[in-house]
């Protein structure tokens, strides 16, 4: 009945040898769980030790990332969203708790197609154009304009995990900048 405990017997008989030998097993038992014990509360402490320096360091890329000019995403190889940074919501208007980690790839998507940020075309048109293209297994550098007239431009990179990491930079700024230039020398 899971009752480990030693045996009170005087005697050297037969018996008395079989009691002795299950009072040692008993006593070796005791010290193997001790020391197990032991091992298990190192390996908690370790544990937890390690989730914090975890934590603390996703905290500080959370920081590193919220703090770049650039809009950013990370695509896991099933196409859902492993990270991303504030600038993504704020440069292309997602609503904050739109996205979240493991938000499928082709729900943003249908966002950005109902909010109009892909042109004309509907909505099922523009989920599978964009799929196939975060499915490329090659760099892509390319610009967009937004419906707002901002243009992006987009540096999407595979990873060898089977995803994509993609950059987003507003150069509105300088596409008015050569569009002036250009209408300067016309």
């Amino acid at each position: 009945d899971d009752v480990f405990e030693r045996v009170e017997w005087e005697s050297s008989d037969e018996l008395g040898q079989v009691v002795q030998a299950y009072n040692e097993m008993q006593d070796k038992r005791a010290v193997a769980e001790k020391e197990l014990k032991t091992y298990q509360d190192q390996l908690e402490y370790l544990a937890e030790f390690r989730a914090q320096k975890l934590t603390a360091a996703s905290q500080q890329l959370t920081v590193a990332l919220d703090n770049m000019r650039d809009a950013m995403f990370v695509i896991d190889g099933d196409q859902n969203f492993l990270m991303f940074n504030r600038r993504y919501l704020e440069l292309f208007g997602i609503p904050e708790g739109a996205i979240e980690i493991g938000t499928p790839f082709v729900d943003v998507v249908r966002l950005h197609a109902e909010q109009g940020n892909y042109g004309a075309g509907t909505v099922e048109e523009h989920i599978e154009k964009r799929v196939a293209e975060i499915s490329s297994d090659e760099e892509r550098n390319f610009e967009v304009q937004l419906p707002d007239g901002r243009y992006l431009e987009i540096r999407q990179s595979p990873t060898d995990q089977g995803g994509v990491i993609v950059v987003a930079s507003d150069v509105t700024t300088r596409k008015e900048a050569e569009e002036e230039l250009l209408a300067a020398h016309s």
